[in-house]
C-alpha cells in the first residue's frame, strides 16, 4: 500500500513537473512577442524621428509627416525621457485607443489630441489635451514616463515641454503634478471666466510644489498643456496629469 502511494506521488510530482515547465514554455514565449514588439514599437518612432527632425535647427518637416498620416498636428518632446512622438488629432477619443499612426491596430495606440480639439488650430487654443497609453514607465514608450513625475525628485531636468507644430515651435514647463479624475476642469478646453484664476488653481492641485509663477505671471498666460495617462496603481477613475504653461523663454 506504502509503495502504491509513493508511486502515485511521484506521479504527481511529475505531472506538476510538466505542467510548471509547459507554463513557463508559453509565458516565456509570450514575453519574447511583448519584447519583440516594444523593440519594433521604439524603433519606428526612432526612424520617423530621425527622418524628419533636424538636430541642428530643431525643426520638424510637416510635409514628410503628412504622408505617414494627414491627422498629424503636432510632435511632441519632453526633456530627457523617451518621449518624442508625433501627435494625432482624433475625431473621437476612442479613434487612436489601439490605433497606430500608420492606422494599423496597437495596443500601444498613439498620442493623441482631445476630441474637442480636433478641429482647431493648436497655437491658438487656450488648453491642448494630450492623451497617451501609460504602459509603464520600464517600457519608455507613450505616455508611460509621465507616472514618474509622481515622484517629486523627478521633475529635476525633465521640466520642459516642446510642442512643435507647423506653424511655431511652443515652449512649455511643467507647473502642477496632479491626480484628476475626467470631470477636473484641468481638463477644460473652453475656459470661461479668468484666465489666469483657472491657471492658478491647477497649480494649486499640485501634489507638490513645481514651477512657481508670480501673480502677474499668471494673468499673463495665453497657453496651457495638459498631458493626461492612467493611473495603473492608484485608481482607475483617475489621471495622471502633468499640467504646463507656455514658457517665454527656452534657456
Amino acid at each position: 500500500m506504502a509503495g502504491k502511494r509513493k508511486k502515485a506521488g511521484t506521479v504527481l510530482r511529475r505531472v506538476a513537473l510538466l505542467l510548471f515547465i509547459i507554463t513557463l514554455i508559453v509565458s516565456l514565449f509570450y514575453l519574447g512577442n511583448d519584447i519583440r514588439d516594444l523593440y519594433s514599437v521604439k524603433l519606428k518612432y526612432t526612424r520617423i524621428k530621425n527622418d524628419i527632425q533636424d538636430e541642428k535647427t530643431k525643426t520638424v518637416d510637416f510635409e514628410r509627416l503628412w504622408k505617414i498620416n494627414p491627422d498629424i498636428v503636432a510632435w511632441i518632446e519632453i526633456e530627457n525621457t523617451g518621449i518624442s512622438y508625433p501627435v494625432v488629432r482624433a475625431k473621437n477619443n476612442d479613434e487612436y485607443l489601439y490605433r497606430d499612426i500608420e492606422g494599423n491596430y496597437s495596443i500601444y495606440g498613439s498620442i493623441f489630441l482631445d476630441e474637442r480639439l480636433h478641429d482647431t488650430e493648436i497655437i491658438k487654443n487656450r488648453n491642448n489635451i494630450i492623451y497617451g497609453h501609460n504602459m509603464g514607465s520600464w517600457t519608455g514608450v507613450m505616455f508611460g514616463e509621465l507616472k514618474e513625475y509622481l515622484n517629486s525628485s523627478y521633475l529635476k531636468g525633465h521640466e520642459r515641454v516642446t510642442l512643435y507644430t507647423r506653424d511655431a515651435t511652443l515652449h512649455y514647463t511643467v507647473t502642477s503634478v496632479m491626480h484628476a479624475d475626467i470631470s477636473s476642469d484641468v481638463y477644460e478646453t473652453d475656459i470661461k471666466g479668468d484666465y489666469g484664476k483657472w491657471i492658478k488653481e491647477q497649480i494649486n492641485k499640485s501634489l507638490y510644489p513645481c514651477a512657481s509663477l508670480s501673480e502677474r505671471e499668471m494673468s499673463r498666460c495665453k497657453r496651457a498643456l495638459t498631458l493626461s495617462t492612467c493611473d495603473t496603481t492608484h485608481d482607475n477613475s483617475e489621471k495622471i496629469v502633468v499640467f504646463c504653461v507656455e514658457s517665454k523663454t527656452d534657456d
